[in-house]
């Protein structure tokens, strides 16, 4: 059989099996394996892991814990006063604490269950605007954001926002706790895929802000503004404890397909006191679920139906609490693992299509040590681009294209003793002396 032949029938073979392990990995029937590869990648780092300390606690209109729904001052003030007994070390408050018309009595509850905690102990949150026509903020209100004080890059590429179009209750933000920003109005858009991106700094002019997730870092580690250095398009440095890496915008971008994920438990388990025993407060939790308050980022988050809107690759959306219990999972867990692009895959899977049909000139033993070597290269050229970049190549594609190298030096080389096969020209020739 002639070179191009073989080269032909090699490749229609590699499209049609690329096509299909494609398709199926694109539709999540490859997660299993993605899951192994990963998890092989991150033994063979060097970067440590931690687990991930956060937990989400659920807000959701199921539970029967609440006075009211939404939940009212007083189910935020019970929550935090039940809280405070498993010593959590941060409490972040992703729904906006502001009520119109609200009790004063209950948001009296609220301040003095608030009052329990240290400055540094509990987070709020804010929504920003984009618009031009709106009013700046007052620096007394903007310093409730925590403005930081040197930014290393292009700020223009920051989401830009105009005002504080809400804050939460004046007797909340009075005590001194940060508001970090969970949305800016008119100006964030989550895009629907495998990547979900989370704004971690948000502008106005030349003053930049940290989020709700980069504040929430930031009071675990005890880590003051004038301690973070940021460096646009490449990472923020947080008290020398914690390095994000960012995109120009100030984005860390979250796979959410294989992750550190944050324990998440509903917040009705706070429906009663607690009760001290000797291994601490109960109340008729269970070990994990008291694990799951103890000396941990506990995040209150609405998490009902109707908050789930943020699209995700497996097609089941999430909320943006839960959005944000990712974002942070992955800081804490330092694991900033993420495909490579698809351009790069195309590049790749491309390569190895050239060396299969460059293999399949060889005779059949060393084809197929070739075919051997190149898996090898693969998996080797892997780690070290993991462990250089955090990057790495869903493997189900070129896993595919090198069984198909293998399978074709089986099937397709020659058994001769000839470093090469004939080609074109040297069967033209054998015929004309045979004539």
């Amino acid at each position: 059989m002639r070179h191009h032949q073989k080269a032909i029938i090699f490749l229609l073979i590699c499209l049609i099996a690329a096509f299909f392990v494609n398709r199926e990995d694109q539709r999540n029937g490859m997660d299993t394996l993605n899951a192994l590869y990963e998890d092989w990648l991150r033994g063979t780092s060097r970067e440590k892991l931690n687990p991930p300390s956060i937990t989400l606690l659920r807000i959701d209109d199921s539970d029967q814990g609440f006075w009211s729904w939404p939940p009212n001052p007083l189910d935020y003030a019970q929550m935090l006063q039940r809280l405070k007994a498993y010593n959590p070390k941060v409490v972040a408050a992703e729904p906006l604490l502001h009520w119109q018309n609200a009790d004063t009595g209950l948001l009296e509850a609220l301040r003095t269950a608030c009052l329990q905690y240290n400055k540094g102990q509990i987070l709020l949150s804010s929504i920003l605007q984009f618009n031009q026509a709106s009013r700046a903020p007052e620096e007394a209100t903007l310093s409730l954001l925590w403005p930081l004080p040197s930014i290393d890059g292009d700020i223009k590429k920051i989401p830009a926002f105009t005002n504080i179009i809400s804050l939460p209750n004046q007797r909340l933000t009075s005590l001194g706790f940060p508001a970090g920003f969970t949305t800016i109005d008119l100006g964030e858009n989550t895009r629907p895929g495998a990547h979900l991106s989370v704004p971690l700094l948000a502008r106005i002019d030349n003053t930049v802000v940290p989020s709700f997730v980069l504040l929430a870092t930031m009071l675990e580690l005890d880590v003051t503004t004038d301690e973070i250095e940021v460096k646009l398009g490449k990472m923020i440095n947080v008290g020398n404890q914690i390095t994000i890496p960012i995109d120009a915008s100030g984005s860390l971008k979250i796979f959410t397909g294989m992750r550190a994920r944050p324990a998440i438990q509903n917040a009705s388990i706070l429906a009663h006191e607690p009760v001290k025993n000797p291994e601490g407060a109960s109340g008729g939790l269970s070990r994990e679920e008291r694990d799951a308050l103890e000396n941990r980022v506990i995040l209150l988050g609405l998490d009902n139906k109707t908050s789930r809107t943020i699209p995700t690759k497996r097609g089941e959306p999430i909320s943006q609490a839960e959005l944000f219990a990712l974002a942070i999972a992955t800081i804490q867990s330092r694991s900033y693992f993420g495909p490579v692009s698809e351009r790069a895959c195309w590049i790749f899977w491309v390569a190895i299509l050239i060396l299969g049909v460059m293999i399949l000139r060889q005779r059949r033993r060393r084809a197929i040590s070739f075919s051997l070597l190149l898996i090898l290269i693969y998996f080797t050229s892997s780690m070290v681009f993991f462990q250089a970049t955090q990057r790495w190549l869903p493997p189900a594609v070129p896993l595919t294209l090198l069984a198909c190298v293998l399978l074709s030096t089986l099937l397709l080389t020659s058994p001769g003793r000839g470093s090469r096969q004939p080609d074109d020209t040297d069967c033209a020739a054998e015929e004309s002396d045979a004539k």
